[in-house]
């Protein structure tokens, strides 16, 4: 969180701001700023770093991250961000997703620019070194996450100098293999100069480690299914001893606490001093309209909550599987039992509940014996939370009222009652969202101190539990998915006693476990399209309905789910300003 204050709104590096053709930059050399003189300082220099690294935070690099979950089975979105519109196959626009890719091109313009002017400041050679490690991982980020979307796409590195060669800048795509390893060798001159994690003094937190280095490099291998050479990057990380789970779940998720912990390979750095603006997304847009309301207009936009599905998906803590018709017999064929479960009668003047389901305390009593990330993550109906309701802090219920079954949930949010974006009947986001005002530190609801995260090192552990089991070696996967489990609060794979759903000791009953505990452990974190895209299962959700808790309603459905999804639209702006790019196939 600190190092996010170096950041200065005056300082704009235009020429970074796009590259043209491949980066949509419509400016002359006599328009751009020129930088002749500012390299002068080490002070100077970390400015320019700040600035490389704040393009992690555009909204289509990460900033806006945690929607991608939408294009999994994990959450439903109400679709207002149109490139993952585009990509679920719900518009036809198609060039919206040129977001994905000019905002990362322009952070690679950033590191390019740095590993241009780094040798004017005067350094010792560690630390020329340092700051040079850390603008290849910066590049290398931005690369990755282009060439997860798009595939293979044209490499431009610091030999490429925008103000003289903007209108030359017509490289086609290199493959896929290419790109990949020119990111490998990014991160490995970052690993072999940039410091371990906590060698970062406390003005410097957040700035990028060898850990983070190599563990990207693994995410890298991962994707690519080297798993062999993806085990030894994790492993580094894991024998350093330098990152542990940090114990309370929520807490990771709650700002000054488990977002500065040693929980965090890499993560999104965002002020603590909101009048700064600096802040994430992340609140409004997980947040319910109970939430941040500061004058009574406001409130949480709520674009992304939980698909009921999967959280049907969460086990007993003991490791039985979760199953309605053992709750409410007849509850997944009939509907009025689904009603009679969930709904309840709030008064006509909306200032209290007249009658509650009869099932209230059988429900609050089932969350209790449920995977404790179940109620840390969801706001479940007739649990209470913390919200900010004309602001000020108030004691919210989640209440579903009969007298707007049919598609609306509770609305009158100033009597108490949690309320959800369209009030439809749907989940809400407890995870990562604001509790009261977090002690003063919300004043923007745009505008989270929280530190979002890219990795953690449960998502290590978890990715190492992979590649070995692709290795051959259930054992060793099952204990990397059981430190993940434990500090979970939940029943270890394979313990003595333990249900059979979670014995698991072929590789595709392992593989199944992975698959849940990834959904349930980063759900809300942006992974979930990236890992059933390298899994090869986003065709399991062609033509899935995402419905609402009661299951009376349709959202949306997805329309068609094909090969071609597993790679974003070349944008056709694009292709217009740069003909030698080739479009993906199927666009």
């Amino acid at each position: 969180m600190k190092y996010r204050g170096l950041i200065i709104t005056l300082f704009v590096l235009v020429a970074a701001a796009g590259l043209s053709g491949c980066y949509s930059l419509d400016l002359s050399s006599e328009s751009e700023v020129t930088y002749a003189g500012f390299y002068k300082n080490q002070e100077q220099l970390d400015q320019a770093v700040a600035g490389a690294y704040s393009y992690l935070e555009q909204p289509y690099v990460f900033g806006f991250y945690w929607g991608f979950d939408c294009l999994s089975p994990i959450c439903i979105s109400d679709g207002w961000m149109t490139p993952f519109r585009e990509a679920r196959g719900e518009v036809a626009v198609k060039d919206d997703m040129n977001y994905a890719w000019v905002q990362c091109y322009e952070g690679i313009a950033r590191a390019n620019q740095l590993l241009q002017n780094i040798g004017k400041v005067k350094l010792s050679e560690e630390l020329d070194a340092r700051y040079r490690g850390e603008a290849k991982f910066l590049r290398a980020y931005f690369y990755f996450h282009l060439l997860d979307l798009f595939g293979g796409v044209p490499i431009y590195d610091e030999s490429v100098v925008v103000a003289d060669q903007y209108k030359d800048m017509m490289e086609p795509r290199s493959t896929a293999d290419k790109v990949r390893t020119f990111i490998l060798k990014d991160l490995a001159d970052a690993e072999a100069s940039l410091p371990e994690e906590g060698e970062w003094d406390s003005a410097n937190y957040g700035r990028a480690t060898r850990g983070a280095a190599q563990a990207l490099a693994g995410k890298v291998l991962l994707y690519n299914k080297q798993y062999e050479e993806a085990s030894k990057m994790f492993g580094k990380v894991i024998s350093s001893n330098k990152y542990e789970l940090y114990p309370d779940y929520a807490g990771i998720f709650r700002p000054g606490e488990g977002d500065e912990s040693t929980e965090m390979v890499f993560a999104l750095q965002y002020s603590d001093n909101s009048s700064q603006h600096y802040g994430s997304y992340s609140a409004v847009a997980f947040g319910n309209r109970s939430t941040m309301d500061f004058n009574g207009t406001g409130g949480g936009w709520q674009t992304i909550y939980p698909n009921p599905e999967f959280v049907d998906t969460y086990e007993y803590k003991d490791g039985r599987k979760w199953d309605w018709e053992e709750f409410a017999p007849g509850y997944t064929t009939t509907e009025a039992i689904r009603q009679k479960v969930w709904l309840s009668h709030i008064s006509d003047d909306g200032k209290s509940v007249v009658s509650y389901t009869p099932y209230r305390n059988q429900l609050l009593a089932m969350y209790e014996q449920r995977d404790p990330r179940m109620a840390q993550t969801i706001i479940l109906p007739y649990t209470h939370y913390l919200g900010f309701v004309q602001a000020k802090e108030k004691d919210c219920e989640y209440v579903l009222d009969w007298g707007a079954y049919g598609n609306r949930g509770t609305g009158l949010k100033q009597y108490g009652f949690v309320q959800t974006q369209n009030d439809y009947y749907t989940y809400c986001f407890r995870k990562m969202v604001p509790e009261g005002d977090w002690d003063g530190a919300i004043t923007d609801r745009t505008s989270s101190p929280l530190n979002f995260p890219l990795i953690r090192y449960a998502d290590v552990l978890l990715m190492m539990a992979e590649c070995l089991n692709e290795l051959d070696d259930p054992a060793g996967a099952v204990s990397y998915i059981n430190r993940v489990r434990k500090r979970a609060g939940v029943a270890l794979l394979n313990s003595a006693l333990c249900p059979d759903n979670i014995k698991a000791t072929t590789k595709e009953r392992i593989f199944e476990r992975i698959k849940l505990e990834r959904a349930w452990e980063f759900v809300g974190e942006g992974l979930g399209f990236s890992d059933y895209k390298r899994w090869g299962l986003l065709e399991t959700m062609d033509g899935a309905e995402m419905q609402n808790i009661t299951r009376n309603m349709t959202l949306y459905k997805r329309i068609v789910v094909s090969p071609r999804d597993y790679l974003w639209c070349i944008p056709y702006s694009e292709i217009q300003l740069n003909p030698s790019l080739q479009q993906n196939q199927g666009w």
